[in-house]
């Protein structure tokens, strides 16, 4: 494993019902999956949200990264948010502060701008 950062990108459905973009998604990620085969894929785990809807359509997206990754025999971990940005210095104290930070931690380590998202997903 390298620190490499080989392509990056955010999935954004245009379709806007919740399940066709979630269908959408799935596709997407199966087809990465397939393309880039990674030696570990790492998900971040679900946080509970206020929205009962958003947390159930969030665990069967996670879900089904996993499924994926499991039908290709793809090693995957879940793994938390504090987890992750422990591992690689990413303090605030809020979550604002967290997404900020992880930001900047990515424009000064790959010299490119990015989303939260995008952050987030590297």
């Amino acid at each position: 494993m390298n620190n490499d950062l080989l392509e990056y990108g955010s999935i954004k459905p245009k379709v806007k019902d919740t399940i066709d973009r979630i269908i959408v998604i799935e596709r997407e990620v199966k087809e990465l999956l397939t393309l880039w085969k990674p030696e570990i894929t790492l998900i971040e785990n679900l946080s509970v949200t206020r929205n009962a809807r958003t947390t159930i359509l969030l665990g069967g997206l996670q879900l089904m990264i996993e499924v994926a990754c499991r039908r290709r025999n793809l090693l995957y971990l879940p793994v938390r948010p504090s987890e992750w940005r422990k591992e690689i210095g990413i303090k605030g104290r809020t979550r604002a502060d967290q997404k900020a930070n992880t930001i900047k931690y990515i424009k000064e380590k790959y010299k490119i701008n990015v989303n939260e998202d995008e952050a987030d997903a590297i």
